[in-house]
């Protein structure tokens, strides 16, 4: 999902029930993340989000 954004914007806290698209792990409240945005093939972009260090199940940076 992720491999579709133009570049990720800022960093900031995912809105509940947001979803890693790296580690696809629900993201905690207070967990930083990466906003980026993918195009839809009909209809507007979509806010996709990942976290801002590493992702807890992977152990990877998710820069």
């Amino acid at each position: 999902m992720a491999a579709g954004t133009d570049e990720w914007e800022y960093v900031t806290y995912a809105p509940h029930g947001a979803k890693c698209s790296v580690c696809r792990r629900d993201v905690k409240p207070l967990d930083p993340v990466r906003r980026g945005t993918i195009q839809q093939a009909a209809g507007p972009p979509v806010a996709v989000y990942r976290h801002a260090g590493q992702c807890p199940r992977r152990g990877t940076a998710a820069a």
